[in-house]
């Protein structure tokens, strides 16, 4: 018998044994109600979640489609949370972070080689571009002999002229976008996320110290005229950005096109570092881009040069027939001189006047890049740089290689949504590594 309780030894073990038998029975009805407890929470958070990040992805294609694209303006960023981290939040296809506090030193050469780090070089040489070599692939160069007086007269007439655009600033990189009339809502789409944030020093996670200033430049659709100076003149009294001239807007003219613009920046631009032909389906990083063309010009001195990403074939074959068709008259040779791809190139400010001068002395060929990036550097003495991280050509494509500072540019961007998506990747540092640029 238990001294302290007066119970016997039987007594006492038979109250233990009830004891337990309760205990199990308590737990075999409250256990499963506690596991459910725990799964609706964890439901309920990953819910939550998804929510919030709904709501934010809405809320930035909302702000995109309104203009609100700067970096400030909007602070999104997507995460995902686990049960056991309740509120430690990792970002998901983050590019690597950098750190921007010395990104760039005043009065210095320091270039900032981080932003290097993931661009695309020539391979085997680990170097960012590389001079073409001199081409024999002409039998006759005479047909091609520059002439003493001018060969080409064509009149660099302006029907808007832009003369603004450049008056109050001396820009260090001029954009020239080639554009058609009637894609009004990709130009809009442009003007409100890469360009604006080029041009306001507002790109996310980078500082751009240089001044970057953008125009359209169009001429006119055959037999409309006075409707389509009547159109781009309202977009112009809205933007200020509408470069239009007088003559007929065609595919035979690119190469018209280009050398106006040429003419244009001479007259109205003439103060400005690097003239940057673009195609209005192509997205340029900026940053990476100005860093690019400082690091190139710092070794290039004083040189004249074009730089961009050189044509696939080491022999460009001249096409006779469709729609990249050169007649025989026009260019007696089977190939073109190495050039480099129309879809974004540069030109420095010493290669301009070569340009506009030898233009108006030689024969002219239809397609624009074989003409302004091959044929008129050889003649001209102007030097032809390779830098393989411009456009990507030949291959898939994929959003990382701008988001993560792979190329200094993306072409297809042939529409306004597959515009958005990409610029709301570099906004928000993320990206799809498997997730082609075209699948959209």
């Amino acid at each position: 018998m238990s001294k302290l309780t007066g119970l016997s030894r039987r007594e006492c073990n038979h109250r233990k044994l009830r004891n337990k038998v309760w205990y199990r029975r308590e737990m075999d009805l409250f256990m499963p109600i506690i596991i459910l407890a725990l799964l609706f929470c964890l439901f309920l958070q990953n819910f939550a979640c998804s929510t919030q990040n709904k709501t934010k992805n809405k809320l930035h294609f909302r702000a995109i489609e309104n203009g609100h694209t700067d970096n400030e303006d909007i602070n999104v960023s997507i995460h995902r949370t686990t049960f056991f981290s309740f509120f430690k939040k990792e970002p998901i296809h983050s590019a690597p972070t950098v750190d921007t506090s010395e990104m760039y030193l005043e009065n210095s050469h320091f270039v900032y080689r981080q932003l290097f780090n993931n661009i695309t070089k020539i391979k085997d040489k680990n170097v960012l571009f590389s001079e073409i070599s001199e081409d024999n692939v002409f039998t006759n160069r005479s047909f091609f002999k520059k002439q003493m007086s001018a060969h080409n007269v064509f009149s660099f007439k302006t029907l808007i002229s832009g003369e603004s655009i450049c008056s109050q600033v001396r820009p260090y990189v001029l954009i020239i976008i080639l554009s058609q009339i009637e894609h009004s809502k990709l130009r809009e789409a442009i003007r409100r996320t890469w360009l604006k944030s080029a041009e306001r020093n507002s790109w996310p996670r980078f500082n751009i110290t240089k001044t970057i200033k953008h125009v359209f430049l169009f001429g006119y659709r055959q037999h409309k005229l006075l409707h389509d100076t009547q159109v781009l003149q309202k977009e112009s009294d809205k933007y200020g950005d509408i470069v239009a001239l007088d003559f007929i807007d065609t595919y035979k003219n690119l190469s018209l096109k280009v050398i106006n613009g040429v003419e244009w920046t001479l007259k109205y631009c003439n103060g400005v570092e690097f003239l940057l032909k673009v195609d209005e389906d192509t997205l340029i990083n900026v940053p990476l881009m100005v860093e690019l063309l400082t690091h190139v010009s710092r070794r290039r001195n004083n040189d004249a040069f074009v730089l961009g990403k050189i044509h696939w074939n080491p022999k460009p074959e001249v096409s006779r027939k469709g729609r990249w068709k050169v007649s025989e008259q026009m260019y007696p040779f089977p190939y073109y001189p190495l050039y480099l791809y129309g879809h974004s190139y540069a030109i420095n400010r010493a290669a301009l006047r070569i340009i506009s001068v030898t233009a108006k002395r030689i024969r002219w060929v239809t397609p624009e890049d074989a003409f302004i990036t091959g044929i008129l550097p050889v003649f001209a003495g102007i030097q032809r740089l390779h830098a393989p991280s411009f456009t990507v050509c030949c291959r898939r494509t994929y959003d990382c290689e701008v988001i993560w500072n792979k190329n200094v540019a993306i072409t297809s961007a042939w529409n306004a949504k597959r515009l958005k998506r990409l610029w709301a990747g570099i906004l928000l540092n993320k990206c799809n590594p498997d997730v082609p640029f075209y699948n959209i």
